[in-house]
């Protein structure tokens, strides 16, 4: 981000290049806090059978980096397969393990991240099913 941030500012990169080179930095930051997420969850009680293996694909979204601007935070949206409702506890512990690990504080934050963009808010489900999206 350093690097992203002082090419913009030294180098007079042109701004949707910066933001551009954000969003794939956010995408690598969020695809290795999942793979972290998913090798600390327990297993869920009862796998689905008809799950395929997760990928980094199936936890992140889309990343709009024409809407964002440097310096403001990102906001995370978990949302998983119908198919997967009943592991709903299992996939909740996945995307709070991915919060921990991306708002650890190693010498500075990249990002600031942020959960409160839900169907019904703060107070609703961390995580949501696509059919109630």
């Amino acid at each position: 981000m350093l690097r992203i941030q002082s090419e913009n500012m030294l180098e007079a990169t042109p701004i949707f290049d910066a933001l551009a080179k954000t969003s794939i930095l956010a995408d690598s930051v969020i695809a290795a806090a999942y793979r972290i997420a998913l090798a600390e969850a327990p297993p869920p009680p009862q796998p689905n059978p008809m799950r395929r293996a997760p990928d980094d694909g199936d936890c992140l979204g889309a990343w709009e980096c024409v809407e964002s601007i440097l310096g403001s935070d990102a906001d995370l949206v978990f949302v998983i397969p119908d198919a997967d409702s009943p592991e709903h506890a299992f996939w909740t512990s996945v995307a709070e393990r991915m919060i921990q690990t991306l708002s650890a504080y190693t010498g500075g934050l990249m990002f600031a991240w942020t959960t409160r963009l839900r169907p019904n808010g703060r107070e609703g489900d961390l995580v949501q099913s696509e059919g109630a999206v």
